[in-house]
């Protein structure tokens, strides 16, 4: 149980031609305050208690792929200072913070808490050409996002990212995601709690501004879906008005009702596809999906 504190600077370099560097930090206290830089490789903080990250890892690659940046423990803290780099020149990388893509990805451990700060900043974007990458930030149980993700397909050629934020259990999403392709599809933000609410409320567990909701629809496809589970039934609902004018597409996709006490307009190509009693069959943005059973209310 002991602590690792890491206020300087490690910079890896790959052994051999064709192989890669690569960073692990493990101890029950982890925290960095410092730079890590493995370029196109690999860093690993790993902390059985807590993480909390507020400098930088840098997996980026001037000539190549972005690499890979795991940050895992019980609790995971990015502070306003933090910065995650696995941006690539021919194509974005991979981050998960506090867990990988619904919590179930077997390399690496899942928080139970994670907290990305606002200032915080996390990039897979494709720099000249290719697909930009993932970002993954997750918790098993409640998850606060102020900060942003930038997965953006830059070159002449290329897709934007795959970005998911939530919280098994609760979501408090305040923060900014871009996908944005260039010259390529625009890619997806995935926020997938137990229930969520969309309203012109301030971010709060399990409700999403409009405002905020809105600006993530311009730097993207949204796809909103949510899990019973372990908590809520499922269920999301619009509360308030939600009026924005975009080509990319919105997707609420509930396991239990969705139920609309306001309406929500785009007034461009994007488009808005709404299911009830989803159940849980992979979805591609701006395609239908299926249902098993659930409602759509209006009131």
């Amino acid at each position: 149980g002991g602590s690792v504190e890491s206020s300087g600077s490690i910079t890896a370099t790959a052994p051999s031609a064709g192989s890669s560097a690569s960073v692990l930090i493990q101890a029950a206290y982890a925290k960095v305050d410092g730079a890590i830089r493995a370029e196109g490789g690999s860093v690993k903080v790993s902390g059985s208690d807590s993480v909390e990250l507020g400098g930088a890892i840098d997996v980026s690659s001037e000539v190549g792929n972005g690499g890979s940046a795991m940050v895992e423990g019980a609790n995971v803290s990015l502070a306003s200072s933090a910065a995650i780099d696995a941006s690539g020149a021919t194509g974005g990388g991979s981050v998960k913070v506090g867990g990988g893509f619904q919590g179930k990805d077997a390399t690496i451990g899942n928080a139970t808490t994670t907290t990305v700060a606002e200032g915080a900043a996390i990039s897979v974007d494709a720099l000249e050409s290719g697909d930009a990458g993932t970002a993954i930030v997750w918790a098993d149980d409640s998850t606060l996002f102020r900060g942003d993700v930038s997965a953006r397909a830059k070159g002449a050629v290329g897709n934007g990212g795959f970005v998911e934020v939530s919280g098994k259990k609760e979501l408090t999403f305040d923060g900014t995601v871009s996908t944005l392709a260039e010259n390529g599809e625009n890619g997806t933000l995935l926020l997938d709690p137990g229930d969520l609410s969309i309203s012109n409320a301030g971010a709060a567990a399990n409700n999403i501004n409009v405002g905020v909701l809105t600006t993530a629809l311009g730097g993207g496809n949204v796809v909103i879906s949510t899990d019973p589970g372990i908590a809520g039934d499922g269920t999301i609902s619009v509360l308030d008005a939600v009026s924005y004018s975009t080509t990319n597409s919105l997707a609420l996709l509930a396991h239990g009702n969705v139920e609309f006490s306001a309406g929500i307009q785009n007034s461009s190509s994007g488009d808005v596809t709404v299911i009830a009693g989803w159940n849980g069959s992979q979805y591609t943005a701006g395609a239908p999906g299926t249902a098993e059973t659930g409602n759509v209310t209006f009131s």
